[in-house]
This record gives C-alpha cells, sequence and structure tokens, in this order.
C-alpha cells in the first residue's frame, strides 16, 4: 500500500508541474511552413495574460537565413500600433502600444504577424526565432512577470504553390550531377517534366503545368539511369534500328508491348545504334518500345 500511495503522489505532482508550465504567462513565437524566396506570417502571441495593454521585444535571427519586412498587427488589435526596426544585424525590435492605453482582453492574444522571409538558396529554414529583452506592461506601468518566452522558426517546405496554382519545389541532389525530374499525381503513372544539371546539394523547379491538377508529387533520379530510343528506321525484312542515348558504358535493356501494359524484354544493349530482328507480328498493327536500365 505505501508503494501505491507514493506512486499516486508522484503522478498528482507531475500533473501540477504540467498544469504549471503550461498555464504560465508567456510571448510565444510560431512555427509556420516556408519556402525561399517567399514571405510569410510569423504569429507572435501573449499566452495566459490578462490586464496588458502594451508589449516590447527584440526578435533574434541568423541574417543569413532569414530576413523580415514591416510587421502587421494580429486580429482584434485596430486600436493598436506597431513599430519595428532593426537595431543590430539579426536583432529587430518591436514595439505594440496603444496611445489609448487600453486592456487587452482574453488571456491569449496575437500582437503582431512578423513577414519573414527566407533567403533564395535557404533550404532547411530559418533556425530559432527567440524572443529577448521582453517587457509586457500593464496599464500601470508594472511588467508583467513572471514571463517565459517560446522559441518560432520558418521551417522550409519542399513545394510551394502560388496563387495562378504554379508550383516551385526543390529537391535534394549533388552537384554537377545530371537528375530527371518526373511528376505523378497518383504514383503509378509518372511523367518526365525536364532533365537538368544539378550546381549544388538542392535543385529549385518550377512546374507551370501544375494549376491543371488538383495535386501534384514529384522525384528525382539521376538521369545515367534513363536512355532514349529515337531515330527509328524500319527494314523491308521486318527489322527495326533505334538510336540509343545513354550514359556512356550504361547497359539498358530493350522491351517491346503491343498493349502498353504487358512487356518482354528483346536485348540488352548500349550507347549507340541498335537494330532489332522480327519484332513485328501482323496480329498486332501497332507496337511499342521502351528502356530500362540493366544495371
Amino acid at each position: 500500500m505505501k508503494a501505491n500511495r507514493r506512486f499516486l503522489f508522484v503522478l498528482v505532482t507531475s500533473m501540477t508541474l504540467a498544469r504549471a508550465v503550461w498555464g504560465q504567462s508567456a510571448l510565444s513565437v510560431g512555427n509556420v511552413p516556408g519556402f525561399p524566396g517567399a514571405t510569410v506570417s510569423v504569429p507572435v502571441q501573449l499566452r495566459n495574460v490578462t490586464n496588458a495593454t502594451a508589449a516590447q521585444f527584440d526578435l533574434q535571427s541568423n541574417p543569413a537565413r532569414v530576413s523580415f519586412g514591416a510587421p502587421l498587427l494580429g486580429e482584434r488589435m485596430s486600436n493598436y500600433v506597431i513599430r519595428s526596426r532593426e537595431v543590430s544585424p539579426g536583432v529587430h525590435r518591436v514595439v505594440v502600444y496603444s496611445p489609448l492605453n487600453p486592456i487587452l482582453t482574453g488571456t491569449n492574444r496575437t500582437l503582431a504577424q512578423l513577414q519573414a522571409r527566407l533567403t533564395g538558396n535557404e533550404f532547411g529554414g530559418s533556425g530559432p526565432l527567440q524572443a529577448s529583452n521582453v517587457y509586457v506592461a500593464r496599464r500601470n506601468g508594472d511588467r508583467v512577470a513572471p514571463l517565459s518566452t517560446r522559441v518560432g522558426a520558418v521551417f522550409a517546405r519542399p513545394v510551394n504553390r502560388r496563387e495562378d496554382g504554379v508550383v516551385d519545389f526543390f529537391l535534394p541532389s549533388r552537384p554537377d550531377e545530371r537528375y530527371l525530374i518526373q511528376a505523378t499525381t497518383n504514383f503509378e503513372h509518372w511523367v518526365n517534366l525536364t532533365n537538368t544539371v544539378a550546381f549544388g546539394s538542392f535543385m529549385q523547379l518550377v512546374d507551370t503545368d501544375a494549376p491543371r491538377y488538383p495535386y501534384r508529387f514529384y522525384r528525382s533520379a539521376l538521369a545515367d539511369f534513363f536512355g532514349t530510343l529515337s531515330g527509328p528506321q524500319f527494314h523491308s525484312n521486318g527489322n527495326v534500328t533505334f538510336r540509343l542515348e545513354g550514359a556512356d558504358g550504361r547497359l539498358f535493356t530493350v522491351q517491346s508491348s503491343t498493349n502498353l501494359n504487358d512487356w518482354e524484354n528483346l536485348r540488352t544493349a548500349a550507347a549507340g545504334l541498335v537494330t532489332l530482328t522480327n519484332v513485328f507480328d501482323p496480329r498486332f498493327p501497332t507496337r511499342f518500345f521502351r528502356l530500362r536500365s540493366a544495371q
């Protein structure tokens, strides 16, 4: 029985501490998704604070990863004024006040919407957005204390849909490698968008066809794994010759089909001219060909 009573006492104490932490007054910077080069709004909220009338804080950030424009007031703040300036590199001072000195009603209130922009080559995120030198004042000038702070961030999401439906996206890569970029709507049928040479650890891409689809998914693969068949020449004996283009030394399997569902392996070949023999059957007026990597 003693062991049970001790366990119950610890459990109740832990729950009490949790309520105390979550119920503590705090200035909280939000966590929001962003995209390199795009501007997003990061909310700054007062939590579990009553009878406050003004606030000031310094927002610390990494200027190499994120920049800020003029902040906007939060909702239900029409009688308030917001001011901001950069006091040192990566430190923006924000002041929210009202000449009428009203009381902020409610225990949770969005004071400001910070206008944050990830730099154009930032694919990881902003890093921590930390509020410091926080001063939340009551009407008589007393400081709200104790007051904790909660760190926020802008994290980089890989896909960004513009208002016109065009999609910007980025994919990981290795410098100086050529990639084939593909898209799908069902993870079964993939279409080739482009092939490109990567210049860094990420490739920035644009899908101008995206407005035609309610959603789309993207992937990349090293182009060395892909080849193309072109320039078919049909011979009177029923043979056909293609030019196979692919990475030097890489082997590909040439396949054929009459229905785009069932595929037959014809031969394995490297880049150059490829001749296929006895591939046409009078019973099938149409035949399709494709390549698959044999390595």
